[in-house]
């Protein structure tokens, strides 16, 4: 039998997309996205002072405390403090994703910040 140049076109796409397919078979995970970076940042608002604990992973959270209250210099202060820990969130990359809050007291208010930065592609 004599092969053809019709025979062998089709026989070709089928064993280059066989190679492909295997490829993509044996490493997946050149196929996958990476997990998002996640930074939690849990706030609690006292009457005088306002706490924030930002967590990056286990052993990797900083504590970051400002003077919080009702008069004007106080409320700068709250303002300056949430401003300068939260620019720097914003210029590594990471966006507000979502909120959470707790049931606070009469005196305290929980919030729970979730950013995320978008994987690279």
């Amino acid at each position: 039998m004599i092969c053809t140049g019709a025979i062998l076109g089709p026989m070709k796409q089928i064993f280059l997309l066989c190679a492909c397919l295997l490829v993509l078979r044996v490493s997946p995970a050149m196929a996958q996205v990476a997990d998002p970076d996640i930074v939690v940042v849990r706030v609690c608002e006292y009457i005088n002072t306002v706490e924030l604990a930002i967590s990056r992973g286990t052993g990797k959270t900083e504590y970051v405390q400002f003077k919080n209250g009702m008069n004007q210099k106080a409320l700068m202060a709250s303002s300056e403090g949430y401003y300068n820990a939260l620019l720097k969130l914003y210029q590594q990359g990471y966006l507000l994703q979502g909120t959470f809050t707790s049931a606070a007291s009469p005196n305290v208010s929980n919030t729970t910040l979730l950013f995320v930065k978008a994987p690279k592609p």
